[in-house]
């Protein structure tokens, strides 16, 4: 939990009346690896059925649109009973259950790693892609900033940590994309797989260490490395130069990130990549839809790539 503003430069700011509360049933998630029980405070093993003791519990944005998520709360439905109810009136109950929870400010949702109908729904999306594909054409993967994992009942059962689910989930996605579009390569961001970025210990929501996620990743998969506040250690560790990751990646950097300059963004990747091999190219990468210095970031890279081919001279037969 935390107060405060992103990009503030100056000024005064002050909290006042704040509260910390428990809110119910925003977002309730309602499908097998989250089951919901409703108790007895009192007597745990008293224990109330949906149906009959109560009517059925749904957030009815889940259902009534394809972009639910689009706060952070929001006034829950009510919960009924039905006539053939044993709970009295002012009775106090108990209830566990699970809920999404929006990341602040993006109101974003990660997709259940180990819920059967996302893998239904991956294998759909992967044959749908492969018929839109034009010879050649690759598949980005959005293992990116996945900010709640290990959470729900179907994830705990698996008795991984955190990074040995993300390895998992990650090693069938490779093998159901490889089916679903063979031939096709595919693309990873690293940050979920990086220790010198994402994949780490207390990360936002996720529950547990992402330590050793990189080990579900086959080096048949390009990385778009985006991790410019590290990128040489980042760069190295995907190139098979450290030894607790010994795989060799090809990587492709995605920089740039509207610095205002392209080519110095060009030219500072570059350096930071000397002398590390595999590096296919550069993407140039804007939030805000400038592509004002794109000619610039380009013309510099291009400049630039022959000192860097240099610089790997003899070390990138490995790839």
């Amino acid at each position: 939990m935390y107060f405060g503003v992103w990009g503030g430069s100056s000024g005064s700011i002050s909290f006042d009346d704040v509260r910390v509360g428990e809110t119910s049933l925003v977002y309730v998630l309602r499908r097998p690896g989250t089951p919901l029980r409703v108790y007895d405070p009192d007597n745990r093993d008293v224990t109330y059925q949906e149906g009959k003791d109560f009517n059925p519990i749904v957030d009815i944005r889940m259902d009534s649109s394809r972009t639910p998520f689009g706060d952070t709360y929001h006034d829950p439905n009510p919960v009924t009973l039905p006539a053939s109810t044993r709970l009295k009136a002012g009775q106090i109950i108990a209830m566990d259950y699970y809920a999404a929870f929006p990341v602040p400010g993006a109101l974003g949702i990660t997709m259940c790693l180990t819920e059967p109908g996302v893998l239904k729904w991956q294998t759909e999306n992967g044959r749908a892609i492969k018929r839109a594909l034009p010879p050649g054409g690759g598949i980005l993967l959005a293992y990116d900033e996945m900010r709640q994992m290990n959470s729900c009942a179907s994830c705990r059962a698996m008795h991984l940590t955190a990074g040995q689910l993300l390895a998992w989930s990650a090693r069938q996605s490779i093998d159901l994309y490889h089916k679903a579009a063979p031939g096709a390569p595919l693309y990873f961001w690293n940050d979920m797989f990086d220790p010198f970025h994402n994949a780490r210990n207390h990360y936002y929501y996720v529950e547990g260490d992402l330590y050793g996620s990189w080990e579900g990743l086959d080096p048949s998969v390009t990385i778009m490395n985006w991790n410019l506040g590290d990128l040489k250690n980042s760069l190295s560790w995907f190139a098979g130069l450290n030894s607790k990751q010994p795989n060799h990646f090809h990587q492709v950097i995605a920089g740039y990130y509207d610095t205002h300059d392209g080519a110095a963004a060009a030219q500072q990747e570059l350096s930071q990549a000397a002398g590390i091999p595999g590096i296919l190219g550069l993407m140039y990468t804007t939030y805000v839809d400038d592509y004002t210095q794109l000619e610039n970031f380009a013309n510099a890279a291009r400049t630039g790539w022959p000192a860097y081919a240099a610089s790997t001279t003899g070390q990138t037969s490995r790839y």
